[in-house]
This record gives C-alpha cells, sequence and structure tokens, in this order.
C-alpha cells in the first residue's frame, strides 16, 4: 500500500470506488466514479490503459535525451541520417533540427476513431501538451543542466492538433 493512502485521509478514501472482497477473493471493478463529472465526460478516472499505452505515456512524458551532431534529441528520434540531412537544409541550425524532429503531434499518439467531440479531445490534448512541455523542461534540464532549452506548446488550431516542441536556446 502507499504511504498516504495509509494515512487513511478522506482525500484518499473519497476516490475509491470498491475494495478488494473480504475472504472471498473477489475485487470490484479498478474504476473510479466522481459524481461531480459533468455528463458529457467520462464518469471514471480508469478506463483501462494498456501496458504499451502506460509505457508509451512514460516515454513521452520523461525522455531519454542524447546529443547527435551537437542536437539535443529525444532517443526515439536520435538518427544521425536524419539530423544530417535537417542540418544539410538551408538555414539550417541545430535549434531548426531540434524543433523539427523533437516536436510531438498529440493527435498522432491517441487512438483514432473514438466517439467524442473534437472541442473535448483538443481540451484533454491540450491539458496533456502543457503537462507533456512541464515534465520536457524539467527532463532536459536534468539531462543537460549546461544546456538552455525552450519547449513550446501550439494549440490544435496552431498545428495538427495540440503539439510539443523542444529545442536548444540560441547560443
Amino acid at each position: 500500500m502507499l504511504p498516504f493512502a495509509q494515512r487513511g485521509s478522506a482525500g484518499v478514501r473519497g476516490f475509491v470506488s470498491g475494495r478488494v472482497g473480504e475472504g472471498s477473493g473477489d475485487r470490484e471493478s479498478p474504476r473510479v466514479a466522481f459524481a461531480d463529472v459533468p455528463d458529457e465526460r467520462p464518469r471514471y478516472l480508469y478506463d483501462g490503459i494498456s501496458s504499451a499505452g502506460i509505457y508509451r505515456a512514460a516515454a513521452l512524458l520523461w525522455p531519454d535525451w542524447v546529443e547527435v551532431e551537437g542536437c539535443v534529441l529525444r532517443r526515439e528520434m536520435a538518427d544521425v541520417e536524419n539530423v544530417r540531412r535537417w542540418m544539410a537544409t538551408e538555414g539550417a541550425s541545430v535549434q531548426r533540427t531540434e524543433w523539427a524532429v523533437n516536436h510531438v503531434h498529440l493527435y498522432d499518439e491517441v487512438e483514432e476513431g473514438l466517439e467524442e467531440p473534437q472541442e473535448l479531445l483538443d481540451e484533454r490534448l491540450l491539458a496533456v501538451a502543457e503537462r507533456l512541455a512541464a515534465a520536457w523542461r524539467a527532463s532536459l534540464a536534468a539531462a543537460f543542466p549546461a544546456r538552455q532549452f525552450h519547449v513550446e506548446v501550439a494549440g490544435p488550431e496552431e498545428d495538427h492538433g495540440p503539439t510539443v516542441y523542444a529545442f536548444s536556446a540560441s547560443s
């Protein structure tokens, strides 16, 4: 059990919807209901995230940052040949290459075909993008403390859905 759950605070008890059956071995649903959530939103905090989904979320929230040809990139995007192609383009710079290679369109990270209004999808993903940007700022500072970075969020009206960009500050 987690230390904060052991304290028995009303906040923790208020979030738990079911208990492990005493002696029966049965478990109630892990879903957590909130009575004050407006009807247009899901009524459950937990709706079954796959292990692959939570693994991907962790990789997005706190990436492994590496340096390639002077560019700080998410490890999953750190392809030397791709960086060299970007650096060979007209007007190329470390910042421009990082901006292009490090960005994440959150539309590309969610399942297609979910039946939710576009406004709600954009609202949720913009909130995720803001949290992602905050985590990237912290993870970049931890990985490269001697460098300064810009981490920016573009809204759905500015790009292909809410998008996060990370690039070095100009030297």
